[in-house]
């Protein structure tokens, strides 16, 4: 199973200016990419072994991408929207957490975090059509 996973924003041309964004967001630069679109990488959500959190982001993914795929999947709004209410679904049903080293206990302040990154990540997207988000997993 995927040790390492999470959610990128990949921007086309502009850097976002970090310092701009609200405080209470999260969210920092991974990469610059050396393509020609001047593409910088943003992380948004990051696991480390919360395979429920994986194997629940999987069920937004079609079967047919999550086999032939190198670990990167494109994420739509309404996937997007899907992976945060399933996130605060871990939160308001304690007893679904499970499957990961982790107590509900650990995450919960890095859980509700990521719904602040993912809703912030939703707008974003909404006003920013050439930017896109996805998911990548180490498995």
């Amino acid at each position: 199973m995927g040790l390492d996973n999470g959610i990128h924003l990949r921007r086309i041309g502009n850097k976002l200016d970090i310092d701009s964004l609200p405080d209470y967001l999260n969210i920092s630069e991974v990469s610059r990419s050396e393509k020609e679109d001047n593409s910088v990488i943003y992380d948004i959500c990051y696991w480390r072994k919360c395979w429920n959190i994986r194997s629940m982001i999987f069920g937004f993914i079609p079967k047919l991408l999550q086999e032939d795929n190198d670990g990167y999947y494109e994420l739509n709004i309404q996937q997007l929207i899907g992976i945060r209410n399933g996130i605060y679904d871990f939160l308001k049903n304690p007893e679904c957490w499970d499957n990961t080293i982790w107590e509900l206990s650990e995450m919960i302040l890095h859980l509700g975090q990521d719904i602040i990154n993912i809703s912030w990540l939703i707008n974003h997207l909404k006003d920013n059509p050439k930017d896109y988000a996805y998911f990548y997993d180490s498995y």
